[in-house]
């Protein structure tokens, strides 16, 4: 009776094991399949839909990764005065945060070195704005060059500054802010006092 009981026990164990063992390779199967559906879909290109006037339209978009036009670039120079160039207040770190999706890493932490040195202490207790006038850039195969002249309120006394930089620019990870990919890797600044 006792070597019966060790049997049908040893038999019960056998059979939970093929069970189990059956489960996790159909539990398997299925994660590989989910997986490959997953690839599938993010492959897919992504559906777009547009409201105008209460009017729905859908359509698909096309992933396709385009060459740069001479004018994507000056646009995106442009941007980059603007925002380095133009503010109402002195504030470092907000100019510094805003520019910082355009430019890399080295670069961001010079220009933060450089307003740290000169013109944060120049303009330390002073209304001081500052705008951008006559702004035009010029991209060429070699290099982009951009002119114009600074606008410095101190006290509400204005100082324009002619200004002629050119833009060491290389190519980079597109991201959210900066679709382009594009990112300044160096300036070359050229100011007459």
């Amino acid at each position: 009776m006792q070597e019966n009981r060790a049997v049908n026990q040893w038999l019960e164990i056998n059979k939970r094991a093929i069970f189990h063992k059956r489960l996790n390779a159909g539990l398997v199967i299925l994660l590989i399949i989910q997986t490959c559906l997953i690839f599938y879909l993010i492959t897919l290109p992504p559906s777009v839909v547009t409201i105008e006037g209460g009017k729905k339209s859908y359509h698909t978009a096309v992933r396709k990764n385009l060459a740069l036009k001479k004018t994507d670039i000056e646009d995106f120079v442009k941007d980059f005065i603007l925002i380095y160039n133009q503010w109402e207040d002195f504030a470092q770190d907000r100019i510094i945060k805003n520019i910082s999706p355009l430019v890399t890493e080295g670069l961001k932490k010079k220009l933060a070195q450089t307003f740290k040195n000169s013109l944060a202490k120049e303009l330390k207790d002073k209304n001081a704005r500052q705008g951008v006038t006559n702004l035009k850039v010029m991209a060429s195969k070699n290099q982009v060059i951009a002119s114009f002249d600074k606008v410095l309120r101190v006290n509400k006394i204005p100082l324009v500054i002619p200004t002629v930089l050119s833009f060491q620019l290389i190519r980079g990870k597109a991201t959210q802010w900066n679709k382009l990919g594009l990112y300044i890797n160096g300036i070359t600044r050229h100011e007459d006092n």
